[in-house]
Formats: structure tokens, sequence, C-alpha cells
């Protein structure tokens, strides 16, 4: 009669690399009606070698690359609710080292909108931009006014001005 012990028992770890090329296309603007994709994949695989009849030192798995991976699905929202459906064939048979079948995968999500700018509330306009400051009304000292390139001739007036900024601006017609 035959008994199986365990000898050893830890933990191991094992780098896994993958890479995959998952081309879409959006339908409507922005993606609205959803979109669709498919791709490859390439990713480590493992192989594990169970319980044997022979003793084993080290462990019993293994790994392989490159396990090849297609996939195809759709995906899509309504309000605030995220659909996305896909399914997936592992590219393997009775002599892979693993045969892994066909799979699906259906997975659910909430857009809140402190995360999605899509999904803020804009009943309301946003406030109108701040108005620049008004100019400033300190008067203007007549060494500091550039030179008047005017070539219209100065007029006699009969009222003297006190500076030259009050006698712009109490000026309500046009020279002649």
């Amino acid at each position: 009669m035959n008994s199986y012990s365990l000898g050893t028992s830890g933990t191991e770890s094992d780098l896994v690399y993958s890479f995959g090329i998952v081309p879409s296309y959006a339908f409507g603007d922005e993606g609205q009606y959803g979109h669709v994709f498919g791709g490859i994949t390439a990713t480590t695989g493992f192989q594990n070698q169970g319980f044997t009849n022979t003793q084993q030192s080290g462990s019993s798995v293994s790994t392989f690359w490159p396990f090849w991976i297609f996939s195809a699905g759709y995906a899509g929202s309504i309000d605030m609710l995220r659909l996305s459906a896909m399914i997936y064939k592992p590219v393997t048979d009775e002599s892979s080292p693993v045969n892994y079948g066909l799979g699906f995968i259906f997975t659910v999500g909430l857009a809140i909108p402190a995360w999605d700018p899509r999904h803020t509330d804009y009943s309301e306009p946003p406030p109108p931009p701040s108005e620049p400051p008004p100019p400033s009304s300190e008067p203007v000292s007549p060494s500091s006014e550039p030179a008047s390139s005017s070539s219209e001739p100065a007029s006699s007036s009969s009222e003297p001005a006190s500076s030259s900024s009050e006698a712009v601006s109490s000026r309500s017609e046009p020279v002649r």
C-alpha cells in the first residue's frame, strides 16, 4: 500500500511576463454606443506536477513562455453604470503543458461623479469669469505723459485747464 506524505512546505515566487496588443473601436461620438475590442496576449504559463508516485525535491510548479491568449469583447455604459463582457481562448491543446478551455469575463462598474468629470451636475450654468479691476483713478502727472504726436492744431479755449488730464476729460466737443 502506497502512502503520501508532505516532505516540505513553503512558498515560492515566480516572475510573470505579459505583453498584449488590444485595439478597440468606439461607436458614436466619444464612444456613446460603446466599443468593441479584441487582441492577443502573451503571458507566462504555469504547470503544476501535483502529487506523483516518486519523491521530489524542489518545486512541483514550472513555468513556460509564451502562453498565448486571444480575446474579444464589448464595453458600454448606461448613465453611471459601466458594463463589459469579454470572451477569451488560450491557444492550447492536449499536447500543451496545460490545456485550458474557453473563458468568459463579465464586469460591472460604477462611475462616481468625483472621479468622472462627464457625470457632474451641469443644471446650473457656471459662474461668469471675474471682471478685470477698474483702471486707477489717480491723476497722471504732466511730466509722465507721452508727448502728443497729433497733427491737429491746438485750439484756443477761453477756459484754462488746471491739469492736462482734466483738460482731456473735460472736452465734449471735437477740436476745430
